[in-house]
């Protein structure tokens, strides 16, 4: 199911079962995010035949109103110290959009987060590898510097977004994605019971690979 962006991280808590070679439940807490979330899956796929591995793909925007300007944001990744990411934007162009892709990328060491532009050319890609949660926080001066962060729509085949979060500037508004989870066995499984957003009950096997979706632009 989808976990769209938000103020605040959505809570993955629940139980999850999962029916592979043996049926186990996986019980996720309220801070596990994709990474953790799949690391318990995975604490279980000797005995269900079933692995995951999590993967963070989310889309960042500008609004006209703020462009051109110039953004000062806090972000953690894999970090859990902010980074500082400062850039300007000079349009909503690839050209325009370079030196905020450069910023993050100059921090990409600390928050596991890399950037690139979108396939538009109006926006760009972060994507943690490991699945770790993109948080944002907006410091940007003015209100009207507000940035938009949207969650990959896993239902899709090809690479899309859900509905973005907006963050305004000018009063340190956060934006959280969480990443996606795909699970995969060389035999058949599927879930029974769920209580958490990460998982719909009674779902088969035969998700979208989202860690195979083309994100090259």
């Amino acid at each position: 199911t989808n976990v769209v962006a938000a103020a605040t991280p959505t809570s993955l808590a629940g139980a999850v079962a999962v029916n592979g070679l043996q049926t186990k439940t996986v019980t996720l807490g309220a801070t596990d995010n994709a990474a953790t979330a799949a690391a318990a899956f995975n604490a279980v796929s000797d005995a269900t035949g079933v692995t995951a591995s999590a993967r963070n793909v989310s889309q960042l925007t500008f609004t006209g109103a703020g462009v051109p300007g110039s953004f000062s944001l806090a972000v953690k990744g894999d970090n859990s110290t902010d980074a500082n990411v400062t850039f300007s934007v000079s349009a909503n162009t690839s050209a325009g959009l370079a030196e905020a892709v450069k910023a993050f990328n100059d921090v990409s060491s600390q928050t596991g987060i890399t950037a690139k532009m979108n396939a538009a050319g109006n926006g760009l890609l972060l994507v943690s590898e490991s699945g770790a949660d993109i948080d944002i926080t907006n410091k940007s001066a003015a209100a009207a510097q507000e940035i938009n962060l949207a969650a990959q729509d896993t239902t899709s085949s090809t690479l899309a977004f859900t509905a973005a979060n907006a963050a305004a500037g000018g009063a340190a508004v956060r934006t959280v994605s969480r990443g996606t989870v795909e699970f995969s066995s060389d035999k058949g499984f599927s879930f029974g019971a769920s209580a958490s957003v990460l998982v719909a009950a009674n779902g088969s096997s035969a998700l979208n690979a989202v860690s195979g979706i083309d994100v090259s632009t």
